[in-house]
């Protein structure tokens, strides 16, 4: 009789694996699964995993899964994953003193060289191949913000040579830049591209949506008759002298600055001769001829930039500036504030403004040396000064804005 026929080798068991959600950016493998635990690496979103085993839920109700690194193995929470097929009757892992208990396999049951199962060995390249970026030596330090733009807040400043895991980038911002999405120690942050150098595996870097942008916050209100608060909140880099009659305050470009009151705008020149490459002329390259006709070329914004000039009525204006006024017998006149070396201007000649109302954005235009808001305040009868600038009373401007 003939034999009877062997029975089809069994199919070979298909692990289970997981992969890291495409909107977790990074995710923290840590030690134990628990967030008291000390983080051993970080991976990327997409990134898949051979799973050992599973915790109980912890004390927030999410189960931790054990998986398999090339050097050891760690644990990361169950919401930043999807499981794969076969995981099925996964093991229940005990954890007891702050430590997993080992995980022990079942014994084989001596299968044949075809029957092993089969392993995924992409995770053995997985955690070298995270995309980092490090600050630049050449940046002393760089600012991470909440989003990707200088609109958002910043969340840290980082020191040139920190390294950070990147979970992600933006679409292009205003000016061309991109951002990256960075994992810090609590959160993640965003910082603009030029400031960074990338590291690893950044080809399958995935576009993150960023937040919605943040309101500019406008200055607090303030009672009659009190100083106002400076257009921005960065500190004063040059104060009132015999060869500056105004303030420069240190703002970093594209910082927004607002009106303090009710006034008009009377002037508005933009910088013909500002131009990306060359948005300004510094005055250490500059003779006392050629600055003087810088200062006199309406091109260049007579040396100012970008500038605008707007008109404050007598009674919007604090009260020492009013007692000012009073002495050079121009009570119930006009007060005048002119922004300069701004990068963009975001209000147009004869427009109305309010307390609050955004000007413009602060730059590096006309003959300036580095990135600022320069406000001069003068005072007069004119409704309109235009060429006539000059031939306005120079006051110092503590007596219309507080120091910050």
């Amino acid at each position: 009789s003939p034999a009877p026929a062997s029975s089809p080798p069994a199919p070979p068991e298909i692990p289970c694996t997981l992969t890291v959600n495409a909107d977790v950016g990074i995710a923290r493998i840590r030690s134990g699964p628990g967030l008291s635990f000390d983080i051993l690496t970080r991976t990327q979103s997409n990134r898949s995993f051979v799973v050992l085993g599973v915790s109980a839920p912890d004390a927030d109700g999410f189960p931790w899964y054990l998986i398999d690194l090339p050097e050891n193995d760690g644990w990361i929470r169950s919401d930043l994953i999807t499981l794969g097929p076969g995981c099925e009757g996964l093991r229940v892992i005990d954890v007891r003193g702050g430590e997993a208990s080992p995980v022990l396999p079942p014994p084989p049951d001596e299968p044949d060289a075809d029957d092993e199962p089969e392993t995924v060995d992409e995770a053995d390249d997985l955690i070298d191949a995270v995309c980092t970026a490090t600050i630049k030596d050449t940046i002393k330090t760089a600012r991470i913000r909440s989003g990707p733009g200088t609109t958002f807040s910043i969340v840290e400043r980082a020191s040139a040579g920190k390294t950070f895991g990147v979970g992600g980038i933006s679409g292009p911002d205003r000016d061309d830049f991109r951002w990256y999405w960075l994992d810090l120690p609590h959160g993640n942050g965003w910082i603009r591209g030029d400031l960074i150098v990338l590291s690893g595996d950044c080809s399958g870097l995935q576009i993150v949506q960023p937040p919605e942008p943040e309101p500019p916050q406008p200055p607090p209100p303030t009672n009659p008759g009190e100083l106002f608060p400076l257009p921005t909140r960065h500190p004063l880099t040059q104060g009132f002298h015999n060869n500056h009659k105004g303030y420069d305050l240190g703002s970093p470009e594209g910082t927004t600055f607002f009106a303090p009151t009710h006034g008009i705008v009377i002037r508005e020149v933009r910088c013909l001769k500002c131009t990306e490459e060359r948005p300004n002329i510094r005055p250490s390259t500059l003779d006392i001829i050629r600055r003087n006709q810088i200062f006199s070329d309406p091109a260049w914004g007579f040396g100012y930039g970008n500038f605008i000039i707007v008109r404050y009525d007598y009674a919007d204006v604090p009260r020492p500036l009013q007692l000012k006024m009073d002495e050079a017998d121009l009570t119930g006149q006009f007060a005048y504030v002119l922004y300069a070396h701004l990068k963009k201007i975001l209000v147009n000649n004869g427009q109305a403004v309010e307390a609050g109302t955004i000007l413009g954005e602060t730059g590096n235009t006309g003959h300036s040396s580095g990135p600022h808001l320069h406000l001069e305040v003068k005072i007069g009868r004119d409704k309109n000064v235009d060429g006539r600038w000059r031939q306005q009373i120079a006051v110092h401007p503590s007596l219309m804005f507080r120091d910050n």
